[in-house]
């Protein structure tokens, strides 16, 4: 939905699915098993597609377990286009490929950093 100040949408993607979110594109590439020094993540890619359907950069968001504390924690994505950004945070994951995707667009946040 629309905030006072930005727009929030939360959906479950699968890969290949694409989302607008105020004027924006984004793709979900698809979830992709990694291995840190002390954890193991499922990390999500997203492509942000320009007008004319091109690449024009990634965003990603992992969820990560960290084995000897037994906890789980959501790394969120964050990625600025100009004065605005857009940020990236994942729910839960289906069996299927799927993920709950939580997206924020905030327009000229940066001008309060």
């Amino acid at each position: 939905g629309t905030l006072c100040f930005g727009t929030e949408r939360i959906l479950t993607m699968r890969p290949g699915e694409t989302v607008e979110l105020s004027g924006h594109s984004l793709r979900f590439e698809g979830l992709f098993p990694q291995k840190g020094p002390n954890f193991t993540e499922d990390r999500a890619r997203f492509l942000l597609i320009g007008a004319d359907g091109n690449a024009k950069g990634e965003i990603s968001s992992a969820k990560r377990f960290f084995q000897a504390r037994q906890t789980a924690t959501t790394e969120s994505g964050i990625r600025t286009l100009g004065l605005s950004q857009l940020y990236l945070s994942l729910g839960d994951e289906g069996n299927d490929g799927s993920v709950v995707v939580r997206l924020w667009w905030k327009p000229l946040v940066t001008l309060i950093w």
